[in-house]
């Protein structure tokens, strides 16, 4: 048996409660400002486009392109950084359940690579533009084998 026939869809997380400070950084990559969030919940969810967003405390939101970076070097201590390169935005992760962040980051780690081999057409961002609406959010579902067996776990 492979990993990819071990792995249950139903054991991965959409929800992490954690620290998390907000790095936003201009276009050269300087230090701009930041945010800090004590105990705060970040959710993994779909825009009405099928697109990957991160939710922090049902307030801030982020738009996971293309150009995502995980460095779970620290994991195993319950700390973790998502760098969104296409926004100029790190969110660092810390003080959380190193167990509850490796299942977080997996099933990101998924999805992305399902968003990435399903890239949309720029049709989406053009009619994004001309509905020139607030994005409505939705829960993401599941990791199910598909997408399992494409990442290669």
């Amino acid at each position: 048996m492979t990993d990819k026939e071990n792995v249950d869809p139903g054991h991965f997380s959409l929800e992490l409660t954690c620290n998390l400070c907000v790095e936003f950084d201009d276009s050269g990559g300087n230090f701009v400002r930041k945010s800090v969030y004590k105990n705060a919940c970040l959710n993994l969810m779909r825009n009405e486009l099928r697109d990957l967003v991160l939710k922090v405390n049902s307030t801030v939101e982020f738009q996971i392109e293309e150009g995502l970076k995980v460095n779970k070097r620290f994991s195993k201590e319950g700390k973790a950084t998502l760098q969104l390169s296409e926004q100029n935005v790190k969110l660092l992760i810390s003080n959380c359940a190193p167990n509850q962040l490796m299942l977080f980051l997996r099933t990101l780690s998924l999805k992305f690579v399902s968003l990435v081999d399903g890239k949309r057409s720029t049709k989406a961002n053009c009619r994004r533009s001309a509905l020139n609406m607030k994005p409505k959010l939705t829960e993401i579902s599941p990791v199910n084998a598909n997408e399992i067996g494409r990442a290669h776990v």
